[in-house]
């Protein structure tokens, strides 16, 4: 797993401004791990403080995931509003095919590795409406990785899913250095949205261990 630390605000490269954090984008909560792009904080909205609040009832895996994404509900909605108000037309292009937020949760559970993902999709059903969200939810094992593997994206993705397209099996020979490249390319297709530095948790089996990290990152 990479993420990168690079952010803006407005999703319009040409008018975006870039907000350089010294912020680890991969998280940790009771029981698993995460990482999430899109709307993570603003307006008091902070989605890496609602996951580690979520996931502290004792429970499966599962149930702390589902706590996760009920806490999350009311208030990214809110902070939704509020970008809806505040900036319209950014808004509009923005969610007119990216979801608002995706959140990756991922770890060790009975001895196997898990992945789950949550892609929140606005269902609005007017531009004046009151805004609705649905979370479209899907985790390996299980129908997100029916073959027991499955390479995931998330945020800026573009140039990844091109390179991919045409070297569909690139990751599996050497996971971790492949990431890193895809990431790279990534970052050369749209700088403005995409930056260094690159974090990399490696997790199997055997537990996780940060391959690369930068000083805000969890310890593990």
């Amino acid at each position: 797993m990479e993420q990168t630390v690079k952010r803006t605000e407005g999703r319009d490269i040409q008018n975006a401004i870039p907000i350089e954090e010294p912020v680890c984008k991969i998280g940790k909560g009771e029981g698993f791990f995460f990482a999430a792009a899109g709307i993570v904080r603003g307006e008091g909205f902070d989605v890496g403080s609602l996951i580690a609040k979520g996931s502290e009832i004792h429970g499966t895996i599962d149930q702390k995931i589902e706590t996760v994404l009920v806490t999350i509900r009311e208030p990214l909605t809110r902070v939704l509003e509020i970008y809806r108000r505040n900036n319209p037309l950014d808004y509009k292009s923005r969610f007119k095919t990216a979801p608002a937020l995706q959140i990756l949760f991922f770890g060790i559970e009975n001895g196997s590795s898990f992945m789950a993902v949550s892609d929140w999709k606005i269902t609005t059903p007017s531009p004046s409406g009151s805004i609705q969200v649905e979370i479209l939810y899907a985790k390996c094992p299980g129908d997100l990785c029916p073959s027991g593997e499955q390479f995931v994206m998330a945020g800026e993705k573009d140039a990844i899913s091109n390179f991919l397209k045409k070297n569909p099996g690139y990751w599996k020979v050497n996971p971790v250095e492949a990431v890193r490249e895809l990431i790279e390319f990534q970052i050369t297709d749209v700088p403005a949205l995409v930056g260094p530095p690159i974090d990399i948790l490696y997790v199997d089996k055997n537990g996780a261990r940060w391959i690369q990290k930068k000083e805000q990152c969890p310890d593990i």
